[in-house]
């Protein structure tokens, strides 16, 4: 919900995270060469398939039944 308050401008987006960050947040990220995306307005936040990137190697995030 925090996050939703911000101004789009204050919202960033760590790519390579793939983490929403509050302000001050983000020197943390960027100090380690991750990519930040922003500003992150209300409408991209409904649509965050359009946010993200698609893994490239996927099948270590399937499950095992």
């Amino acid at each position: 919900m925090q996050f939703r308050k911000l101004k789009p401008k204050e919202r960033t987006l760590c790519i390579n995270c793939g983490l929403f960050l509050l302000p001050g947040e983000t020197e943390g990220h960027e100090a380690r060469g991750h990519k930040i995306k922003s500003p992150i307005s209300k409408k991209m936040m409904k649509r965050p398939t359009e946010l993200f990137s698609p893994l490239d190697d996927n099948k270590t995030f399937a499950v095992r039944n």
